[in-house]
């Protein structure tokens, strides 16, 4: 309670982050490194902790900024989400993301310790991966927002 000045609440942006290729939709996408505590070898599309005084459209274009090195423009929320773990459960709003550029201009500079891998998924061709649960729905309602 900030009046009290005895709790910190921790909140998270997640963003999906479109863009067409070829008359397709697709989606950045990376896979979580082994090493991450929370859904460890999962695939999902960016996002982490709002930091005090930040926004949550400037903390999901920072995320993108930080774990991908992509430039994205947030067009609207398409859902919410909880992360379960041991000290109780950390709330999340979902942005639909346009891409607007790489950072360097030219390739996606992932940060690797978040990552091991990434890719450009066409949003029509999402079974084969292993997503963290919901990240397919809402990767499809952010597709019919852009």
């Amino acid at each position: 309670m900030r009046e009290n000045k005895k709790s910190q609440i921790e909140v998270h942006v997640a963003g999906i982050c479109l863009r067409e290729e070829n008359g397709e939709k697709q989606v950045l996408v990376g896979l979580r490194t082994e090493q991450r505590e929370i859904y460890p070898g999962k695939w999902e599309c960016g996002g982490g902790q709002v930091k005090p005084g930040e926004g949550f459209e400037d903390a999901v274009k920072r995320q993108f900024r930080e774990e991908f090195g992509a430039l994205v423009v947030p067009v609207g929320v398409v859902g919410v989400y909880e992360i379960d773990f041991s000290g109780g459960k950390i709330p999340g709003v979902v942005f639909a993301c346009k891409f607007e550029g790489y950072v360097n201009g030219e390739s996606p500079q992932v940060d690797f310790r978040e990552f091991r891998e990434w890719a450009w998924l066409p949003v029509s061709n999402l079974e084969n991966k292993n997503f963290i649960e919901g990240i397919p729905e809402n990767i499809k309602k952010a597709a019919e927002l852009l």
